[in-house]
């Protein structure tokens, strides 16, 4: 299970915003993409999403690309964007179990149950929640299918602690079912804690490419060290 970037390049209204990508990633990965504001991350992962075409390159899933098999690949992915995208006038049941539907036979079960994992009212319309009980709703949203693939934009925005260490631990226990999870993050000490690999964005570039070997597994990569060099 290996997804594969080579030489992506992406404009918008004109301005070159990713350069050259090339990577891949294979099962087990958890890799966090860092970088400033402006430095392409929010535009990689919505093309890793199948939200943007890139302009030049390609990127394939096992050897397919992905744009000429977009349903299956989208059938695999999980994606957690900035903004929720909700029905705001439907409850989190109805738009859990809306999205569900598109992936088969998930049970109503089982949605209620990681309703009331984040302490959400399913029966509550989702105009009349607050920024992060929308950020749980959009996690739950982007695992309720258990994708191969997890792409998360910033997933810790808004959320108080007891959520966040939830979330950690979700994304722990998919990374040892040999996942494949990339996501953005400000909060460098949750990439720490969770990522076996950094990939550096700086004006669109990649700028650095950091894996965790066994030997690194014992103690924590300081990132805002690594961030501090990298990018002044």
């Amino acid at each position: 299970m290996i997804l594969t970037l080579s030489k992506v390049d992406k404009y918008l209204n004109n301005t070159h915003v990713l350069k050259n990508i090339s990577f891949s990633l294979s099962k087990g990965e958890t890799v966090g993409l860092i970088g400033p504001n402006g430095a392409g991350k929010t535009t990689l992962l919505r093309i890793l999403a199948t939200l943007y075409k890139p302009y030049n390159g390609t990127i394939t899933f096992d050897d397919r690309d992905i744009f000429v098999n977009s349903t299956d690949f989208r059938n695999i992915i999980g994606y957690m964007p900035e903004e929720s995208g909700f029905y705001n006038k439907l409850s989190a049941l109805e738009n859990l179990s809306f999205y569900a539907s598109f992936f088969g036979n998930i049970a109503e079960a089982n949605i209620l149950n990681q309703l009331k994992e984040f302490d959400l009212n399913p029966h509550k319309k989702v105009g009349t929640f607050s920024k992060g009980m929308k950020q749980k709703l959009l996690f739950i949203k982007s695992t309720i299918h258990n994708p191969d693939i997890l792409i998360l934009d910033e997933p810790f925005n808004a959320l108080d602690p007891s959520i966040r260490i939830n979330i950690k631990n979700i994304i722990k226990n998919l990374s040892n079912a040999n996942k494949i999870i990339i996501f953005s993050s400000h909060i460098l000490s949750d990439l720490e804690q969770l990522c076996n690999r950094y990939i550096f964005l700086k004006k669109g570039e990649i700028v650095s490419d950091i894996r965790k070997t066994r030997e690194d597994n014992s103690q924590e990569i300081n990132i805002e060290e690594l961030y501090r060099e990298i990018m002044t």
